[in-house]
Formats: C-alpha cells, sequence, structure tokens
C-alpha cells in the first residue's frame, strides 16, 4: 500500500476505500481544505482502472450527517451534486464522487487571462439558474431540517459581531469603530435586513470557490451549513466573494439577470437592489472577520491578502452605490481601515 505519512489518520478511510476499490494497494493525495477542519484527500487505486474517489475525515458528525442528508436533496431535485458511495458507522468518514481540480473560481481566473470574458458571464448566469432553483424548490422538501435553522437579525448580529471580534479588536481598529459607523449598522440592521423573509434556502458559503467546475457545468458542495432565509445572502456572497473575479458592470448585469429569472412581482428592481448591497456589505465585513480568524487563531497566513482588496472594494461600493451614500459613518470607517492596513503593512508584519 503507498499511502501519505501517518497511515493511522487515515484508517476509517482505508477501511472504506480498501472495499470500495476491492484492492489494497491505494494512493492517497491531500488536497487543499482551505479554512476547513475537514482532512479532504483524492483517493486512487494501484490496481485497477476504476475513476479515483474523494475521502473526508471531519470529526463533527452533525455536520456530516447534515451534508449527506443536502446531497440526497440536491441528487434528487436534479442538482449537480456529488454521490456518496460509502460512510462509515460513525459518520466521521465518507467517500464521494471525484468532481475534478477545477473550481469555478479558477476556471474563472483562466478564462480572464485568455480574455474569454463571454465565458465567465455564461457559466454565471448558468450558477444563478440553479441558485434560483436551490432557493425556490429545496425548502418544501425539508421542512424538518430547518426547523431551527431559519435567519433573522440575530443572525446578522453575529456576522457583525465576528467582524468586530476577529477583524476591528483582533487587529486593534477600536478606535475606527465610531459611533456614527455603529449607528449606521444598526440601522442597516434593524431598519432593512431584520424585516426581510425567511422562506429560501441559503448556503451562507455560496462562492465560485465552493462550486466545482466539471464537464461545463457547476456542481455544488459545502451546503451543509444552510438556513432558511433571505435570497439576498447568497447572491451578495456568489457575486462579491473574494475570488468571484467580477467587476463592477458585469456583477451589475448579473444581478439584473437573477432579478428576470426570479419573475418577482415584489419587489421591484430598484429595491431589490438596494437590499441586495445591503447584504454585500453584511457580508463583506463579515469576510473581514474570516479572514482575522483563519490568519491568527488557524495560523493560514495566506488570508491575510485578502483583507487590502476587500477593503478597497467596500470602499468603492459605498461611493458608487446611491442606496449606500447615506451610510457616511461607515464610508468613513472603512476609508480609515483601507488607510490603516496599508500604513501599518500588516501583511507583511503578520505573514
Amino acid at each position: 500500500m503507498e499511502i501519505i505519512p501517518d497511515t493511522e489518520l487515515y484508517r476509517d478511510l482505508i477501511s472504506l476505500a480498501e472495499p470500495y476499490f476491492k484492492c489494497r494497494s491505494l494512493r492517497i493525495e491531500p488536497l487543499k481544505g482551505d479554512g476547513s477542519e475537514r482532512r479532504i484527500v483524492r483517493i486512487h487505486s494501484q490496481k485497477s482502472d476504476q475513476k479515483p474517489v474523494v475521502g473526508v475525515i471531519h470529526q463533527n458528525v452533525i455536520e456530516n450527517r447534515d451534508f449527506i442528508l443536502l446531497t440526497d436533496i440536491f441528487r434528487e431535485a436534479g442538482l449537480k451534486a456529488p454521490e456518496i458511495y460509502l460512510v462509515n458507522h460513525g459518520k466521521t468518514a465518507y467517500l464521494m464522487q471525484d468532481l475534478g481540480t477545477s473550481t469555478l473560481a479558477e476556471k474563472v481566473t483562466d478564462w480572464k487571462n485568455e480574455n474569454q470574458g463571454s465565458k465567465i458571464i455564461k457559466a454565471y448566469k448558468g450558477v444563478l439558474d440553479s441558485l434560483v432553483k436551490i432557493q425556490n424548490d429545496l425548502p418544501a422538501n425539508l421542512g424538518d431540517f430547518f426547523r431551527d435553522r431559519k435567519m433573522d437579525v440575530s443572525v446578522y448580529q453575529a456576522d457583525l459581531d465576528y467582524f468586530k471580534r476577529d477583524f476591528i479588536d483582533r487587529f486593534g481598529f477600536q478606535s475606527l469603530l465610531t459611533n456614527a459607523a455603529v449607528n449606521d449598522l444598526q440601522s442597516i440592521l434593524y431598519q432593512d435586513l431584520a424585516h426581510q423573509g425567511c422562506d429560501c434556502f441559503v448556503y451562507r458559503d455560496f462562492q465560485a470557490r465552493n462550486i466545482m467546475w466539471l464537464n461545463d457545468e457547476p456542481w455544488f458542495i459545502d451546503y451543509q451549513s444552510a438556513f432558511l432565509g433571505p435570497r439576498y445572502y447568497d447572491l451578495s456572497s456568489l457575486l462579491y466573494g473574494s475570488k468571484s473575479g467580477l467587476d463592477g458592470p458585469v456583477r451589475e448585469e448579473l444581478v439584473a439577470y437573477f432579478y428576470q429569472q426570479l419573475e418577482l412581482q415584489n419587489p421591484e428592481f430598484e429595491e431589490f437592489q438596494r437590499l441586495f448591497y445591503l447584504f454585500v456589505v453584511l457580508r463583506r465585513l463579515r469576510s473581514l472577520g474570516t479572514y482575522g480568524f483563519l490568519a491568527g487563531s488557524k495560523g493560514k497566513k495566506v488570508f491575510l491578502t485578502n483583507i487590502a482588496p476587500t477593503l478597497k472594494e467596500l470602499s468603492e461600493l459605498f461611493r458608487s452605490q446611491s442606496c449606500l451614500k447615506s451610510f457616511s459613518g461607515l464610508l468613513e470607517m472603512v476609508e480609515g481601515l483601507k488607510r490603516t492596513w496599508k500604513k501599518q503593512n500588516l501583511e507583511s508584519d503578520l505573514g
């Protein structure tokens, strides 16, 4: 058996892979897990022509159970999700279909380098078509699952608390979170976001690096943390994720396309846009907390490189979108964070 060091670490996967391949000669290739606690590997048989599989080890049994359940629901609905082959008795390890090596984020980078912008737009429109189906069709089959998983103002407040704790406090930026900025955030939370309906399937981490690209189609993974919530949340995550590869005009085109596919009578498009951009602000602030947490608590310093582009993006949003121009306290905070981050060169100091 050829395997990476520490066979004991992968014992549960080996016990699944040997009967699956009917072979004891295996090769295990570690895969990048980004910010996840899961150990993800590709397993090859050395004695047959069978396709490789992806193996996952994760001690969070509840999260594994949810992923397996939702995978079945996705596939039953005709959505592209990996087939689950085998699960161990303790539900701490499983084998699933190998979706290849390309994420949508990686394909977008390739297409940009090849000056094939039309392919980027076509791919994102395909993802948005699937998102409409995900949002509208899945909740009806998941009543029990969503019983205690509904997004409300407490969830949005937790996103902002994450931003404060793991970005503002971690890097000593408390003076930049002024009363004016806090008042703007509370206005967004309680006057706008708190009143949004919660009737759509929400991934909570729906972005290009969590979408695989296989056979010129999007395939979906990492939906185990789903909630029932508003449709704006995942749309903002997708179009304004750090690896989206999109610019402002293309994002605006895609927002309009998504709205058209929904065939909504209410709200009208201008109000839909306004709410969308409020959720973008919420999601991007939370992302800053995520980068701080992964770099500071998990030692994954590469995430620090996402901070400067995110602050720049937020600055441009507040300056370009008329629906955000009233939030002068937040704009002042973002500009201060952008200047201070650049001045202190924190990426170099902590990298």
